[in-house]
């Protein structure tokens, strides 16, 4: 009976659960409109239901096969916004080996000063697991265009057990005057002419002109082959 009422239990938090693995976005697909890259956290969520379920139960009968990871995923795309940055880290648990049926739970806040005293602008928990190599990626929201900001990890289970400060910084207003997030001339580049408008405004740019009054410029080009 107590096993029974630990199950209901267990499942019943499965759609909470849930919401915390849908947080970290290193489940979501890397590349925009392609949702097939991206994790099924419904079947994550349900495997880890599975394995709590192993644990109040005889295990004959059960094949302990562990699911595949995602070992050199490129999980790109964490460019800051104006309102909004990614925060990263690697939450691997301590011990002989991490267990790929188990989650861990990571908290991470976000202030506006580097002793993060006060109230965190954001804050919130997330799951991470095997599947993504125990890689964490949450957006911190609410914030200020273009301002600095300090941020930390923390175990969730114990807070105690934080990580290194560390700091970010968001994007300009797409309304500012500054060289990232300004307004340029012309159009989508497409001819000659738009190029050469183009590369005349960033030419008055004045941290662009000290830098080339500054010294000599080495241009590498990279060519990535297929």
């Amino acid at each position: 009976m107590r096993a029974a009422l630990l199950i209901f239990f267990v499942s019943a938090l499965s759609v909470q659960a849930t919401k915390y693995l849908d947080r970290n976005l290193a489940y979501s697909s890397p590349f925009v409109g392609y949702s097939e890259f991206s994790h099924d956290t419904r079947e994550i969520q349900a495997r880890h239901i599975q394995h709590a379920k192993r644990q109040m139960i005889d295990s004959t009968g059960f094949d302990d096969e562990h699911y595949p990871t995602f070992y050199g995923g490129d999980f790109s795309n964490g460019d800051p916004f104006d309102d909004s940055i990614l925060l990263w880290t690697r939450a691997v648990p301590l011990g002989s080996g991490p267990d790929q049926s188990v989650p861990v739970c990571v908290s991470f806040k976000i202030f506006d000063n580097a002793k993060l005293s006060g109230k965190p602008l954001d804050s919130g928990e997330a799951f991470s697991s095997y599947d993504v190599d125990f890689t964490l990626k949450v957006e911190a929201q609410n914030l200020k265009p273009d301002t600095k900001y300090w941020y930390r990890f923390a175990d969730c289970t114990n807070p105690a057990t934080v990580s290194p400060i560390g700091a970010t910084r968001t994007l300009s207003s797409p309304d500012s005057n500054a060289k990232i997030g300004r307004k340029v001339l012309g159009r989508e580049l497409a001819t000659v002419f738009d190029y050469r408008q183009r590369l005349n405004q960033y030419r008055t740019d004045p941290g662009l002109i000290a830098a080339h009054e500054a010294g000599p410029w080495i241009t590498v080009w990279y060519v990535n082959q297929p």
